[in-house]
């Protein structure tokens, strides 16, 4: 089985709120836990060293799976954990992976995929030609700043720098290419276009979500060609997932905003609508406001 569509980004764009809710959908089928990680990991044989690199979200996700009744399928999914962490992580792992009854749909969600290079699209492109693909977007700006905050907040004992105060562990993350690649939307949304066909690539906004969350549903459900009219629970669709309270100084802000205005000047031009449009002012306001405090000091 291959999956039907993936969610390949962006990072901290409210990728988890959408598993959440595509999970409750009777004609979706998705995997145990969020982010398989296939196509980004290049040393696919090591199951040791994925665990080890993912041992984070894997801890995380066995305290959920412990939560599940069983009513619910515990079962099944512990043998689906079985699988994925003893078998070779080949192509045809990868697709055992998936396990739709009839009339559903499978797909996955991994933020990192958004990344990839052609050649690794190119892979993707051989499992499913007709593969669906949804692209997130969010305020650059806000999307740096939510990672540094996870990343801040994330004080595990398998962290390296763990013991470092925090303002050189603040430099460190703003050091990883990552940080800034995973809001490259353009450079990103280009190389899956290269491979892919533009009507097989939803491309949504994080604002979307939180301004008409029903709305941003339905736009989804429609792409993905199953049953738009499914209610979700509206109590629950408010509610914000993963957030993270730590304070980034304003200096760190400063730079994350200098170092995104032009290139959203770009996405402005590129998309042109009121989300960008929103973008663009912000980052102005904020600069300008910066400009202003330190000429009164």
């Amino acid at each position: 089985m291959v999956p039907d569509f993936l969610c390949i980004g962006a990072q901290k764009a409210g990728t988890s709120w959408l598993q959440y809710h595509l999970r409750e959908h009777p004609q979706i089928w998705l995997p145990p836990f969020k982010e398989i990680h296939y196509f980004d990991d290049l040393d696919r044989s090591s199951h040791l060293r994925n665990l080890i690199l993912r041992r984070g979200q894997y801890l995380r996700s066995l305290h959920k799976l412990g939560q599940i009744p069983l009513e619910r399928g515990l079962i099944r999914d512990l043998f689906w954990f079985m699988k994925y962490f003893v078998m070779p992580r080949t192509n045809r792992w990868y697709q055992s992976l998936f396990q739709p009854k009839a009339g559903q749909i499978a797909g996955e969600l991994t933020p990192a995929y958004a990344r990839l290079t052609p050649e690794l699209i190119s892979e993707v492109y051989k499992f499913n030609p007709e593969l669906k693909l949804i692209y997130v977007l969010r305020n650059p700006i806000d999307r740096t700043i939510s990672q540094l905050k996870m990343q801040m907040s994330r004080k595990s004992v398998f962290d390296e720098d763990r013991d470092l105060p925090d303002k050189e562990r603040l430099e460190a993350y703003m050091k990883i290419p990552q940080l800034f690649a995973n809001g490259d939307y353009l450079t990103n949304l280009s190389n899956w276009q290269t491979v892919f066909p533009e009507n097989q690539i939803l491309v949504l906004f994080f604002e979307e979500m939180s301004a008409s969350p029903t709305e941003y549903l339905k736009k989804i459900l429609d792409f993905l060609e199953v049953n738009s009219s499914f209610r979700f629970d509206g109590s629950d669709l408010s509610t914000k997932m993963n957030g993270y309270d730590y304070l980034i100084p304003d200096e760190v802000v400063r730079r994350v905003n200098i170092h995104w205005h032009d290139k959203i000047i770009e996405m402005h031009t590129q998309f042109n609508n009121k989300y960008t449009a929103q973008w663009l002012e912000d980052v102005n306001m904020s600069l300008a406001n910066t400009s202003q405090n330190n000429n009164e000091r």
